[in-house]
């Protein structure tokens, strides 16, 4: 007996069925052990198979063997290089084998009757090669009598025995081979069905394929151009063996594809069921009464049916009988095709209906002679194909150049006007002309990446006049890539009076309650998967929130009326009076009624189709097949596979270890971070490493939707199963109450070191709810938490909570090459992919999630730069498409993060992904941005601060990234991540809350987002009503006044304008009618004047312009009182005297003050209570008097003022600073103070920044002990004197940095230095030569102990870098 007969014959565990994902890889490890084993895994369908059981699967012996059958390439891809094959369809001698073997089993020689070989021929030839349809049909006909006539019925029928329910070919071909057609992706499935309407063994151009594709709508919009797309389908489509490839091209890219006839039958079959495409193969063919969208001709029409076809929207004919008559029939009835391809009929002359084809996009009149004049009219026309063969252009009419939509033209007759107005056509990718017959031939065609644009264009148009003026002969090529065009077609104030209370008490009642109905109704809805249902529930959304809107404008309209009638009570009468009188109510009460109808067929219709028995049934096979969670693999991650990690795993190793006698009970640690940054992972490896000194254990995935109960039976289990004895978990764990199972595990835990890791914690409630069974009584036990939310992470221990960050640059590319080259030995990035193999780890932003899915996506891709380029450009669509394997692994658990989100957050985030790609947000921009949306609720505080609130909690959430804080810790600017802002920027386009503008393709006219965000160049934009817009957001430089024109005319209840970068120069008059404007932006934009009207938009609360030299403001600029924010604007005689009305200014900025204005500025300032920053400039020479008269208020919190101060000046202002108890930056250019004056500024008790420009006029610097205790930053620059800076011990006590700029006669460091030991950052900018020699001598040179010890007294500080000149340059030198 040999020893596989010998091997252990083990039964299979009694309990596998409820076996968890750990339980099963240990066991199936653990059988494995030591063992050279072989797996085969048969009909693989992802590539997520050995992903999700390669745990199970011990690496120890290499001569272990897994094979894995499949039908997509993709899979095939996992196996090692070059140890993969395709099984190629039969030869005809084997084909002809094979079906005599199974067509004749019952006789000796297997041999076929020569009367039958014919027909048999013909049967085989059907079956394309195909043994499973050779063997199935063979059998079929070996229990049929043998004769001719039975055959030739069997080869007539053949399609219906492959389609027919009651045939038994049926189950045994096509149940098969339609398992792929039910695994294609949703965005596949139409394509594929359209290459069913071509004729049977029809070779199809890829080229015409990807038009067509396109014009019909069926090419999803992504970062690249829809032909690259379309081309990407088409090659899924043939991994996945359901196209073959007919031809390729010189380029090694494919040119022709067919489809097999057993799978044509089949996809026809589907075709029909969905009525997608009616296919008329034969004269019989029924036309009437069909409803499908699509028709293929491809017999002789005898009757055509002339009723109303307007469902109908392609029209294919592939046959050339195709009669005038019949045509001019066809597009009578057929008003709205986007397609009519004639490239088959013979028709000289185009019936004029084709004119009437507004929504065509796509036409082949290969066979035509002459375009109508009509055909200018079609303006959505992008592909139109006429005759290729050269010499043989078709006339075009005048006026061709006019469909500027055009991607395919040609070939058409050269003429003078054509030639000279063809390069307003700048969309086109294929173009071909010819001259008069050989005159001459020119054919453009240019790849997908580029349109011919205006340069070539005009080169063509240059070279066509030329060839028209001449009779000579003249032939001209030019030649950029394959063709391969397309188009993009596819398709509130309180109420008051007696009245009005009652009446916004129900409204206000309404909106609370359909708010609500919308949104139970929406979570409701997403259970149903079925079509007509989600659709109908679509409507019903759209008439509740149309039904929202109008209430609460109605409540605002009550709001506004009762605080008008405090001026005039007949504001309020006239108010009730409208009121009463509304048509609105009607209007509202009818829809009401309806939607309670609709709400009604819905619960019906819910009932009828309950799925939750079928999904309870399900359940069972569902945790047997693949259920496991990433916490669970987290378990079997190999350290060598851990990036990136050491110092936080130290660090918590550390925290494990430490045996604090003073601690009275079990330490909690929390581990802070974003979804995705590998928490889990860090805490589970670290887990792995130190439980054994623990005398119990217990791991457990807490998630969002926990139940307390279940928590502590899983707490039980797992002690259970980690415990040294490894118990089993009692057997009545699932009926165990409350008390019982917090017994039960406090007994366990008695007097035991215990280790819990709870994973992923959503909620403070969590321990509270679990306190009772963890003993206090062991002080070295230990609880470890991982979360997104900080609130949680603060259940730690002080000073045992740390956040995980992105990993670095280098640590990124090291997990991403592992997991890309996973196959490789040296698991090395190829040199042609790493330039594109860095854009997309840096598109990752250092997530661990991310990088892992990406690159193991890219591990089963084909490794050529151009594969790798398409993927970088379609991230965005593989992190947000239900169909994307990445769209579970990454936005499935970011999601997470998202739908736990409170209701008045989400507006708040979302709002943030209109920002470009990595873009630094100032937080006083967003606040306000905010605010002026209306998304900040009302509270007994200030909305600013309730704002800062907001943007707090989203960091402390880990959606938003903390870019810079201020001196107080404050957030100064933000930014998002990359991955989130792409999840953000989906839901904002399916919640149609912002539309954003990142590409120059994106369509605008069809988005009823209530805000528009500008990121790149607009091309197209449609001058359309859009008065549903609400903010306007530009952060592109490209935009023109005419656009902004257009933009502003169509937006007329704008809130927000946000032009920041915008190179005009003058804003259009339309902006003085957006009477309902918030917010306008014009930093950075070259705007030097506003428009005299801008007085008019009483709602303008923030009006900020740009910094440098301000902008001349209109006469009655202080007339827009409701104003918080007004800078820069340029002073004037007027204006700094009555600015004084905006006392709700919280910043104001002002430039351009001369001496005579300072009086009138000061007495105005004095009044705006409110007041937080405050900037004045002063016109060059002008100095800043009469100072004495300011009183700054008290709230003011940043100040800069730059003019200069003679000394009186200057002690005046030094005097005022006092009462600044609030004051903590403070900037002053030009004012000179000394050693006289300088001690005013070291009494401001709140100061954090000081800078101070050419601002000081002394030769000595001395800080007293004391001073300055909060400041965080001191910059001084331009002290041309200063030669001595002296810092007593106790002054500074929190400065991290110091900067030096400018002073020449500073020739030593600063004595004191030493003492201030919270200093980070040193830079002396320019200083005298000496101090650079001292530096970079090392020693020596000084005078005193002050030059012989300066490395003792800076070898505390970091960051110390001295910039000077040497040789006419700058140098710029760190201090070790």
């Amino acid at each position: 007996m040999d020893k596989r007969s010998l091997a252990e014959k083990r039964e299979v565990p009694n309990n596998i069925d409820t076996m968890d994902y750990r339980s099963l890889v240990e066991e199936i490890r653990t059988y494995l052990q030591c063992k050279k084993y072989v797996l085969i895994l048969d009909d693989v369908w992802s590539t997520d198979v050995l992903d999700n059981i390669k745990n199970a699967l011990l690496n120890s012996n290499s001569k272990s063997r897994i094979v894995l059958t499949t039908r997509i390439r993709d899979v095939a891809l996992l196996a090692n290089e070059n140890h993969m094959f395709e099984l190629k369809p039969l030869q005809a001698d084997d084909s002809w084998d094979l079906f005599c073997k199974n067509a004749f089993w019952k006789s000796a020689n297997k041999i076929c009757p020569p009367p039958l070989e014919q027909c048999a021929k013909r049967i085989v030839e059907k079956c394309g090669a195909l043994p499973l349809a050779i063997v199935s049909i063979a059998r079929l006909l070996s229990f049929r009598e043998q004769t001719s006539s039975e055959w030739e019925k069997v080869y007539k029928d053949l399609e219906w025995y492959l389609t027919n329910n009651e045939s038994k070919l049926h189950g045994k071909v096509h149940d098969i081979l339609k398992l792929s057609l039910d695994d294609l992706p949703h965005y596949l499935q139409n394509c594929f069905l359209y290459c069913s309407s071509f004729p049977e063994d029809y070779t199809i151009e890829s080229d015409r394929l990807i038009r067509l594709w396109v014009a019909e709508g069926f090419i999803e919009e992504r970062e690249r151009m829809m032909e690259e797309v379309a081309e990407d389908y088409l090659n899924e489509l043939v991994h996945r063996c359901l196209l073959q490839v007919a031809e390729w091209n010189e380029v090694g890219r494919v040119y022709a594809y067919r489809m097999h006839d057993i799978i044509r039958v089949l996809a026809r079959s589907e075709s029909k069921e969905l009525s997608f495409c009616m296919v008329c193969e034969h004269s019989r063919t029924i036309l009437q009464g069909y409803k499908a969208r699509r028709l293929s001709i491809l017999s002789d029409i005898t009757e055509y049916c002339t009723e109303d076809k307007s469902h109908l929207r392609s029209v294919l004919v592939f046959n050339n009988s195709m009669r005038n008559d019949l045509l001019k029939s066809v597009l009578r009835s057929s008003k709205f095709l986007r397609v009519l391809e004639l490239q088959g009929a013979p028709i000289e002359k185009v019936p004029s209906e084709i004119c009437n084809l507004f929504n065509l996009h796509y036409l082949d009149e290969s066979e035509i002679g002459k375009l109508l004049k009509g055909i200018t009219r079609l303006h959505k026309l992008g592909h139109l194909v006429l005759s290729e063969y050269v010499g043989q252009g078709i006339k075009a009419p005048v006026g061709i150049w006019r469909l500027k939509g055009l991607q395919t033209l040609g070939s058409i007759e050269a003429t003078r006007k054509i030639v000279r107005n063809v390069e307003a056509l700048t969309e086109l990718r294929t173009f071909a002309i010819t001259g008069r017959w050989h005159i001459f031939v020119l054919t453009i065609t240019c790849d997908s990446e580029h349109h011919l644009g205006h340069e070539l264009i005009a080169f063509v148009c240059s070279v066509l006049t030329r060839a028209c003026s001449n009779s000579s002969s003249f032939s001209a090529g030019v030649g950029a890539g394959t063709s391969s065009g397309g188009d993009g077609g596819g398709g509130r104030e309180r109420g008051g009076g007696n009245e009005i209370p009652m009446v916004e008490a129900v409204i206000s009642s309404l909106v609370l309650k359909i708010g609500a109905a919308l949104a139970i109704e929406t979570t409701k809805s997403a259970a149903s998967l079925l079509l007509t249902g989600m659709l109908a529930m679509k409507e019903l959304m759209k008439d509740i929130s149309d039904i929202k809107d109008e209430l609460e404008i109605m409540q605002a309209f009550l709001r506004i009326a009762e605080r008008l009638k405090e001026k005039d009570e007949r504001v309020l009468l006239t108010a009730i009076k409208r009121y009463r009188n509304i048509k609105s109510w009607h209007h509202l009460s009818k829809k009401l009624k309806d939607i309670k109808i609709d709400l009604q067929k819905i619960m019906e219709r819910r009932t009828r189709y309950d799925t939750r028995g079928m999904e309870s049934e399900a359940k069972p096979r569902i945790v047997v097949g693949c259920s496991k969670s990433r916490a669970e693999l987290a378990h079997f991650v190999k350290e060598d596979d851990i990036v990136g990690i050491d110092k936080y795993r130290d660090l918590l190793l550390g925290w494990l270890k430490d045996e604090d006698e003073q601690q009275q009970q079990p330490m909690i640690i929390s581990v802070l971070g974003m979804g995705g940054l590998g928490k889990t992972t860090l805490v589970t490896h670290v887990y792995k490493i130190i439980k054994a000194t623990f005398d119990a254990c217990a791991w457990v995935a807490v998630s969002q939707s926990y139940e307390t109960h279940d928590l502590l039976r899983q707490i039980l289990k797992e002690l259970c199963r980690e415990g040294r004895e490894k118990r089993k978990a009692p057997n009545n764990n699932d009926t165990l109450d409350y008390r019982s199972l917090v017994e039960t595990i406090r007994t366990h835990l008695q007097c035991r070191k215990y280790l819990l890791i709870l994973d992923d914690v959503w909620s403070t409630n969590v321990m509270d709810n679990i306190k009772d069974a963890l003993l206090n009584s062991n002080c070295k036990s230990r609880i470890v938490l991982t979360t997104r939310i900080r609130d949680v992470a603060l259940l730690a221990n002080e000073n045992r909570m740390f956040e995980l960050k992105p990993l670095e640059a280098d640590h990124s590319w090291d997990l991403f090459c592992k997991n890309t080259f996973w196959k490789s030995a040296n698991k090395i990035c190829p040199p042609p992919l790493e330039q594109c193999a860095k854009k997309i780890v840096e598109k990752c932003g250092g997530l661990p999630l991310a990088i892992v899915s990406i690159a193991r996506l890219l591990s089963f891709r084909e490794q050529t730069d151009s594969e790798w380029e398409k993927v970088y450009k379609d991230l965005e669509w593989y992190l947000t498409n239900n169909e994307s394997k990445l769209h579970e692994k990454v936005h499935d658990i970011l999601k997470l993060s998202l739908d736990d989100l409170p209701h008045y957050l989400r507006n708040c985030f979302l709002y943030c992904s209109s920002f470009p790609e990595d873009y630094r947000i100032a937080s006083n921009k967003l606040i306000r941005l905010w605010m002026a949306e209306g998304f900040i609720e009302e509270r007994e505080r200030m909305m600013e601060e309730v704002a800062e609130d907001y943007l707090n909690e989203l960091v402390h959430r880990c959606l938003l990234q903390v870019a810079e804080r201020n001196e107080d810790g404050s957030i100064h600017a933000c930014r998002m991540h990359d991955i989130i802002r792409v999840l953000a920027l989906s839901k904002s386009k399916e919640l149609s809350f912002c539309m954003v503008y990142e590409h120059s393709r994106t369509i605008l006219q069809r988005s009823k987002a209530r805000r528009l965000s500008v990121l790149s160049n607009i091309t197209n934009y449609f001058t359309e009503d859009k008065s549903h817009l609400r903010s306007v957001l530009i952060f592109n430089y490209s935009m023109s006044y005419d656009l902004l024109k257009s933009v502003l005319r169509s937006s007329k209840f704008l809130r927000v304008l946000e032009l920041d970068g915008a190179l005009i120069e003058k804003l259009p008059s339309e902006i003085c009618n957006l009477f309902n404007l918030h917010y306008l932006g014009l930093r950075a934009t070259g705007i030097k004047e506003l428009p005299k009207g801008i007085t008019r938009l009483q709602k303008l609360r923030h009006l900020v312009s740009t910094l440098f030299w301000g902008i001349k403001a209109p006469v009655g600029i202080w007339r827009l009182k409701g104003l918080q924010t007004l800078g820069y604007i340029k002073a004037t005689r007027r204006i700094v005297r009555n600015v004084e009305a905006l006392t709700e200014l919280r910043t104001f900025g002002i430039t351009c003050v001369r001496t005579h204005h300072c009086a009138d500025l000061w007495n105005s300032i004095t009044k705006m209570n409110h007041l937080s920053f405050f900037s004045v400039k002063s016109e060059p020479g002008q100095e800043l008097r009469q100072l004495d008269t300011l009183r700054l208020p008290l709230r003011i919190q940043s100040l800069y003022l730059q003019g200069k101060l003679d000394k009186t000046s200057v002690s005046e202002l030094a005097a005022s600073f006092r009462s600044l108890t609030n004051l903590t930056r403070l900037t002053l250019s030009e004012a000179k103070f000394d050693e006289d004056t300088f001690p005013y500024l070291q009494a401001l008790p709140a100061l954090m920044f000081l800078e101070l420009c050419g601002a000081y006029d002394g030769m000595k610097l001395h800080f007293q002990a004391t001073s300055f205790p909060k400041l965080k930053k001191l910059y001084i620059s331009g002290a041309q004197k200063l030669s001595q800076v002296e810092i007593e011990r106790g002054a500074m006590a929190s400065l991290n940095t110091l900067k030096l700029r400018g002073c020449p006669e500073l020739k030593e460091l600063p004595h004191g230095i030493e003492y201030l030991t919270t200093l980070q950052d040193l830079n002396i900018w320019r200083p005298a030569e000496e101090l650079v020699e001292l530096l970079l001598g090392g020693g020596g040179g000084g005078e005193g102990d002050h030059s012989n010890d300066w490395r003792t007294r800076v070898r505390h500080i970091p960051n110390f870098t001295i910039w000077f000149e040497r040789h006419g340059e700058f140098v710029t030198e760190r201090i070790q």
